[in-house]
């Protein structure tokens, strides 16, 4: 928890993701989440976390995630989107750049 608390404070939009290796619909988002990563990195940042992680369990409670995949984006440390699912890319797309 306290590692993201520092990385939202930083000056760049903050998309984490919650996951599972055994998700289909995660493994599905990953090379759409990589591609959205590398066409924005000046400005955004990606953070994954895997939900069966242990050192994870306070996260997840916090968010209250309850499915997978659970996206949220941050914009100057303040939580302004949050989707579980699958999306398209543009859709994903759509969502950071309104915030960019």
């Amino acid at each position: 928890m306290v590692r993201l608390n520092g990385i939202l404070k930083g000056d760049k939009l903050v998309l984490v993701e919650f996951f599972a290796t055994w998700c289909p619909h995660c493994q599905k988002m990953r090379p759409i989440l990589d591609r959205v990563e590398k066409e924005n990195k000046e400005y955004l940042q990606v953070e994954r976390f895997d939900i069966d992680a242990p050192e994870n369990e306070k996260l997840l409670n916090y968010y209250r995630i309850q499915s997978v995949p659970t996206f949220l984006l941050f914009y100057q440390g303040d939580q302004v989107w949050r989707q579980s699912g699958e999306m398209s890319e543009e859709q994903l797309e759509e969502k950071v750049e309104k915030y960019r």
